[in-house]
């Protein structure tokens, strides 16, 4: 593990005309019409699947009152979504941010534990009272066995792009998200995310 640069929360995004206004009234509905709603965002078992199994396991929704239609990603997901196919896809903020600012889709949540500083009118579940987190994140890393004098000089280099003004510019303007951590940190935290994610692989039945 060389760097990290980048994390993404996961959103809860509807069409515009949705009758959602906020996680909580989703949720109800879901709960009141089980089986009746499709969600989407990429394919089963992919970040933003599970990321939806963490949320209904926190908020008390049956995992499996939703069905799940898979697609190869959030862009054919939010196509779906804007046809009428899927109800709500789970993805992040910025891989949706064009349709969200054009007003053809609106986010009920976000999945961090701030807001987000492109999107601050879009709450998150914790202040929705879902104590929960998630999405996706982006590093460097390098095979094992990688000499300890290569690893040092690209941990220096990647560390040095991830806090510069230009990459900086360049994540704002394509509405990603900036987190680093170093060669340590990453290892750490990438243990926390296999442990994290274990559970709820196993919550939705993709794993014993």
């Amino acid at each position: 593990y060389i760097a990290q640069f980048n994390e993404d929360a996961a959103g809860v995004i509807v069409a515009a005309d949705a009758p959602w206004n906020d996680i909580q009234e989703l949720l109800a509905d879901i709960k009141a019409n089980p089986n009746e709603f499709f969600f989407s965002g990429s394919s089963a078992a992919s970040i933003w699947d599970l990321a939806r199994i963490g949320m209904f396991n926190e908020a008390g929704v049956p995992i499996d009152s939703v069905t799940w239609v898979p697609t190869t990603g959030a862009a054919a997901s939010i196509i779906e979504l804007l046809g009428g196919h899927v109800d709500v896809i789970t993805c992040s903020i910025a891989e949706a941010a064009s349709q969200l600012e054009s007003g053809q889709l609106k986010a009920l949540a976000v999945m961090s534990d701030e807001r987000l500083g492109k999107f601050p009118n879009v709450s998150t579940l914790k202040e929705q009272g879902i104590n929960w987190s998630a999405g996706t994140w982006r590093g460097i890393a390098v095979p094992v066995g990688t000499p300890d004098e290569v690893k040092a000089i690209l941990e220096t280099e990647v560390l040095k792009i991830a806090n510069s003004d230009a990459f900086a510019e360049f994540m704002a303007t394509n509405g990603f998200g900036i987190k680093i951590r170093n060669g340590v940190e990453f290892y750490e935290f990438a243990k926390q995310q296999d442990s994290a994610w274990k559970e709820v692989l196993e919550l939705g039945g993709y794993i014993e």
